[in-house]
């Protein structure tokens, strides 16, 4: 199989078009923001739920309290899931499959708020390890970690997640959303983190399987976070959703896989 080795930063590249949401920044009604997630791992799961404020406001969000939040699958199964705290709702029973499609259902407003997603297997990693690089006018001296991992379905284009924890402590910042996609290879890929570590760190992997709306929803957040608004920067829209209605957010079903490694010469 052909092994292509790439630096891997932020993703980056043209994004398809969904839904896509421009505010009137000065004045805009309140808009739903959903953030759902559902795998393969045990729960519970969580939908968090917010809406938009007047920019001119200090704070980010606010918390919607009041929502009937409903999640089911192709076989019947339905959950209401329980409201927590801060705009969070969680299941309490559901264990997400590999190949089945989840249905999110959030009645909020007198508007029923509608996505679904397939819940896909993930690419199995077969190796994590770190090499050292010297510093360059380019990047910092260090250890470099790179994941080795096959296709989980070759005959189709995969998408990819990866998150990266340094001693529990993830990476989340601007220049940590790294999503990818396996079109351009022929079954098996190495990608190396653009993060320099020391001897004796130890860091985890987070593999996500991600549906192609997903895929298109992280490019466009990157997007907009890449934007600085100069000359040649296009006006910044919203990342498109998959999420009926006028909303913001993402609603996705993941299958995961993790490893662990310490840093070593």
């Amino acid at each position: 199989m052909k092994k292509i080795i790439l630096f891997l930063g932020i993703a980056c590249g043209l994004v398809s078009c969904l839904e896509v949401l421009e505010l009137n920044h000065d004045n805009s009604d309140p808009v739903l923001v959903v953030e759902g997630l559902i795998t393969d791992k045990p729960g519970p799961y969580t939908v968090r739920l917010s809406t938009t404020v007047s920019f001119n406001l200090s704070q980010r969000s606010n918390p919607v309290e009041d929502a009937i939040v409903t999640i089911s699958d192709d076989l019947g199964n339905q959950e209401i899931l329980n409201y927590v705290e801060n705009g969070r709702y969680e299941t309490t029973s559901m264990q997400g499959m590999i190949g089945r499609t989840y249905y999110l259902d959030v009645a909020y407003g007198g508007v029923n708020y509608k996505s679904q997603s397939t819940l896909l297997p993930v690419s199995a990693i077969d190796t994590l390890y770190s090499t050292f690089e010297k510093a360059t006018r380019f990047i910092e001296g260090g250890y470099y970690l790179s994941i080795g991992a096959k296709s989980a379905n070759p005959n189709l284009v995969n998408y990819f997640r990866w998150k990266v924890y340094e001693a529990d402590s993830l990476y989340n910042g601007v220049n940590d959303i790294m999503v990818a996609r396996d079109d351009y290879f022929e079954g098996e890929f190495v990608f190396q983190f653009g993060y320099p570590f020391e001897i004796g760190d130890t860091v985890k992997v987070e593999m996500y399987s991600l549906n192609k709306d997903a895929y298109d929803y992280y490019q466009g957040f990157v997007t907009i976070l890449q934007s600085d608004g100069g000359l040649f920067s296009p006006p910044p829209v919203n990342a498109p959703s998959n999420i009926s209605e006028r909303v913001l957010g993402i609603f996705q079903a993941c299958s995961v896989v993790s490893e662990e490694v310490i840093i070593a010469k």
